[in-house]
C-alpha cells in the first residue's frame, strides 16, 4: 500500500484537493496506469485509492467517493503453474542449503512468501504434521503482521517428509529452544527480504531447475493436487489455502475437482 501511494497516487493525484477530485480524475489516472503496467497491478492499486476515498466519505471529509463507476481493465485467466513432487525436488536442490525447506513449504503446504518469511518455530508441530499460519512477514514496517484476512489464519497439513526436513532445519540451525524465533531467515539473521530474497536466491535456482519464469508464488498451487490427492475436499482446500470463500477456489481450481465444474 505505502509503495502503491508513494510511487502512483501520490504522483498522479497528490496536487488535486481532495474535495475537487472528480470521478474523471479517477478514470484518467486509471487509464493511464493501465498502459504503464499489468491489470493486476492497476487494480491493485486503484483498490488503495478506492480505500482511501471510502475512508474519506465515512470521516466525512467527502459526500461521495469519486472512485465509485471506474472502469477497470480485464484481467487474463491464466492457467495455474503447478509442479510434480520430483519437480519441488529439482528446484529445492539448487536453493541454497538454508532456505531449501522454503520450496516445500510453500510447495506442499500452501503458504505464500510472506508467510514462509514469517513462521516462527512456535507454529510447527512436526510431531502433530501440522502448520499454523498466525502471522506473516510484512515487507514494510514492523517485525510481523497479522494476515489480511481472518481467513489467513489456519491450520494447515504438514506433510512427513516436510515435517522432517523441517525438524532437522530447525536443528541444523539451534532454533528450537526458542518458540517466537523466525525458521527462516536473512544470510546474516533477520527477516527475509522478498526483493533481496528473489534475486539472492531464487532467480538463479528456478533457472537451473528449468523454471525461469516460475514465480515463488506458483509453488503454493503445486500443494492443491497433493491435497486432491489426499483425498481433501474443495472446502478442506479453500480452508488451507486460507481464501475468504470457496468460490475463489473454485474459480482457480475447479478443474481438479470434477464435480465443482459447474460452480
Amino acid at each position: 500500500d505505502q509503495s502503491a501511494i508513494r510511487w502512483h497516487l501520490t504522483l498522479s493525484l497528490g496536487h488535486i484537493q481532495l474535495t475537487k477530485l472528480r470521478q474523471t480524475d479517477v478514470q484518467a489516472f486509471v487509464a493511464n496506469l493501465a498502459r504503464e503496467v499489468g491489470p493486476g497491478t492497476t487494480r491493485s492499486i486503484y483498490g488503495v485509492l478506492r480505500a482511501a476515498l471510502n475512508a474519506a466519505v465515512n470521516a466525512e471529509l467527502l459526500p461521495r467517493s469519486p472512485a465509485r463507476g471506474i472502469k477497470l481493465p480485464q484481467v487474463p485467466k491464466t492457467d495455474v503453474v503447478t509442479l510434480r513432487p520430483t519437480d519441488l525436488h529439482r528446484l529445492a536442490a539448487e536453493v541454497p542449503e538454508r532456505w531449501r525447506p522454503m520450496v516445500y513449504v510453500a510447495g506442499a503446504c500452501g503458504l505464500r512468501f510472506s508467510e514462509v518469511a514469517g513462521l516462527r518455530v512456535g507454529r510447527v508441530d512436526a510431531s502433530g504434521n501440522r502448520l499454523r499460519v498466525l502471522e506473516t512477514a510484512p515487507q514494510v514496517g514492523g517485525d510481523r503482521a497479522e494476515p489480511k484476512t481472518e481467513a489467513g489464519r489456519r491450520t494447515v497439513p504438514l506433510p512427513g517428509l516436510v515435517a522432517e526436513l523441517l525438524d532437522q532445519h530447525l536443528d541444523r540451525y539451534e532454533l528450537k529452544s526458542d518458540s517466537d524465533a523466525l525458521v527462516f531467515t536473512a544470510e546474516r539473521g533477520g527477516r527475509l527480504n522478498a526483493a533481496n530474497w528473489h534475486k539472492r536466491a531464487w532467480v538463479t535456482a528456478r533457472a537451473n531447475a528449468g523454471f525461469p519464469s516460475l514465480r515463488f508464488h506458483d509453488l503454493r498451487h503445486s500443494a492443491v493436487p497433493l491435497w486432491v490427492a489426499m483425498g481433501a475436499n474443495l472446502l478442506q482446500v479453500s480452508r488451507w489455502l486460507g481464501h475468504s470463500t470457496v468460490q475463489i477456489t473454485a474459480d482457480v481450481y475447479g478443474h481438479l475437482f470434477p464435480e465443482t465444474n459447474d460452480l
